[in-house]
């Protein structure tokens, strides 16, 4: 998770972004490519919609799905982190 934090920190602290909306919101969000590709791609859309709509999404646990997906896919566990925050 450090790396997703790390990476967000820097986004967050550039000069050049200072004005834009979602910096000063704290709406920058970090998210692995590889729940945006394959067969994890659902799992990707629902943290976008989650991120994006908070309100229409609220019941919605994209860590979940995609904790069952990946068990019953794959019958292994999640132990890393794929977005954050």
């Amino acid at each position: 998770m450090a790396a997703f934090q790390n990476s967000r920190d820097e986004v967050l602290s550039r000069s050049g972004l200072s004005e834009v909306n979602a910096i000063k919101d704290g709406r920058v969000y970090v998210i692995e490519n590889m729940v945006i590709n394959g067969i994890r791609y659902p799992v990707g859309l629902l943290y976008l919609a989650k991120w994006f709509h908070p309100d229409l999404f609220e019941d919605v646990d994209p860590v979940a799905v995609h904790e069952q997906l990946v068990q019953e896919f794959f019958g292994i566990e999640i132990e890393e982190v794929f977005a954050y925050p």
